[in-house]
């Protein structure tokens, strides 16, 4: 596993980029390449897109540096919706599948690497979550596990839950549904508690009616977007494989600080078709 995913991947751009407003784009067609090269994972595309909130390496977090990368998507979306053309997100290139691909237009987020551990004013935070504010976490699209994870320990905090690797963005994990922990944790998605996306002429931030967790003032904060409370678009949204539009960003919460203990011993197979059938594994 370790070879697998260490193992640099062939040259996925074949062209020099051009600065083309907010973001970088690349012509002639490039060749998309997946980390664990499946062979379902490549082909050739139109243009890709590489949004980036301008702001150096490494970042100095601020309140507002993630709004050159939000104005980078809805200017790559504009254009997008002049010349009809379909437009997906690149992510890591972590799956073996063609899920996150198209022939068309591909936008690589890795540039958009914003996060914000907790929420400080209380104006922008739900009555039933303010002992929470601290646990609530803004992460943009190009924010991956290994960020994550160094910016939650610094703050006393842990992700609910994880991957074998650290390579994968938590927005890709969460859209595709994937990295599963156990029945009280869950996969990635299920530590979302808001979405922003961007769509045509739009943004939006979007979460549960039956759950809220901030304020429209929140929304507001991120470059102005459109607040939307409905279970029914934020279960539509979290788990969509990118066809609801370009996720700059999602609010998930963390756990306080942990450790994982394991423990293996072996059962016959009639006690583990029985655990199948209930899922008490105690």
């Amino acid at each position: 596993w370790l070879a697998l995913f260490l193992v640099c991947p062939e040259a996925a751009l074949d062209d020099v980029p051009n600065q083309e407003g907010g973001f970088s784009l690349f012509d002639k067609r490039p060749k998309f390449v997946s980390w664990s090269r499946g062979l379902e994972s490549r082909g050739k595309f139109e243009r890709l897109f590489t949004p980036d909130n301008g702001i150096g390496t490494p970042p100095a977090i601020q309140d507002q540096d993630f709004l050159k990368g939000l104005q980078s998507l809805r200017d790559i979306v504009a254009e997008a919706e002049v010349n009809g053309k379909r437009l997906r997100a690149y992510g890591s290139r972590f799956s073996t599948t063609k899920v996150n691909y198209n022939t068309e237009w591909l936008v690589d987020s890795q540039g958009l690497n914003y996060i914000k551990v907790g929420i400080d004013d209380a104006t922008e935070v739900a009555p039933g979550y303010l002992d929470k504010s601290g646990r609530l976490v803004f992460v943009q699209a190009g924010v991956n596990l290994r960020r994550a994870n160094r910016f939650l320990l610094e703050n006393g905090l842990a992700l609910k839950t994880s991957s074998a690797t650290d390579g994968q963005r938590i927005v890709g994990a969460a859209s595709t549904g994937t990295h599963g922990a156990n029945s009280e944790a869950g996969s990635v998605q299920d530590m979302v508690r808001g979405i922003h996306l961007v769509i045509p002429g739009r943004h939006v931030f979007v979460q549960r009616a039956s759950d809220p967790v901030v304020t429209a003032a929140y929304a507001e904060s991120l470059g102005g977007a459109e607040f939307i409370e409905s279970d029914a678009l934020f279960k539509a949204a979290v788990t969509s494989f990118g066809s609801f539009g370009l996720i700059h960003g999602m609010l998930i919460e963390a756990d306080p600080l942990y450790r994982v203990q394991g423990s293996v011993r072996r059962i016959t197979k009639e006690e583990g078709f029985a655990i199948l059938e209930d899922f008490d594994v105690a």
